[in-house]
C-alpha cells in the first residue's frame, strides 16, 4: 500500500507496484503493516505504527529488534530495486526480475525503539550487475535515530 499524496510515476510507480504485488504473497510483510510513504530520487521511505505485537520489552514498551531488522530489510530491498531499475533505465537496458534477495544485512541498534510511529528510509550505496548495497535508517516520530543498517541484495 502506498500512502503518498502525490501520484507516483515512472520508476517510482514500478517500485510501488512490485511492493504491492509482493505483499499479496508475503504474509509476514502483510502482518508488519509497512506502507510506502515516499519514493524520491534514490530514496525510499516507509512507515509503520507501534502495535502490541511489536513490543520487545513490555516494561519500557519498545520495539523488538526483529521488527526493527525486518523493517530495515524491507526498505533496503525496495531501495535496491529502485537502484536496479534506475540503472537499467539510464543504460536503456531491460530491467532484471524485480525479485531481489537479501544476501547479507547488518543492523546497529542505537537506542531503544520507543515511539508510536516509525519511518524506515533507505538509499542504494552501490548498484552493481549482480548485487546492490543499501544504507537504511529507522527513526521514530520525534526524529530520534533508533537503528541503522547496511544490506546487500542479489540481482537476478
Amino acid at each position: 500500500m502506498t500512502s503518498t499524496e502525490q501520484p507516483l510515476d515512472g520508476i517510482a510507480a514500478q517500485v510501488a507496484a512490485v511492493f504491492a504485488a509482493g505483499m499479496d504473497h508475503v504474509p509476514f510483510g502483510q502482518w508488519l503493516g509497512l506502507e510506502i510513504s515516499s519514493i524520491e530520487d534514490d530514496r525510499v521511505t516507509m512507515r509503520f505504527e507501534m502495535r502490541d505485537e511489536f513490543v520487545g520489552n513490555s516494561e519500557i514498551n519498545v520495539l523488538h529488534g526483529g521488527i526493527i531488522s525486518a523493517a530495515l530489510d524491507t526498505v533496503g530491498g525496495l531501495a535496491a530495486l529502485l537502484g536496479v531499475l534506475s540503472r537499467a533505465a539510464e543504460r536503456s537496458e531491460d530491467p532484471p526480475s524485480p525479485w531481489l534477495s537479501t544476501i547479507d544485512m547488518r543492523t546497529d541498534y542505537l537506542r531503544p525503539g520507543s515511539g508510536r510511529e516509525f519511518a524506515a528510509a533507505a538509499f542504494p550505496l552501490r548498484v552493481g550487475r549482480r548485487s546492490v548495497v543499501t544504507r537504511m535508517e529507522l527513526h521514530n516520530e520525534s526524529g530520534d535515530l533508533i537503528a541503522v543498517g547496511t544490506g546487500t541484495y542479489s540481482v537476478p
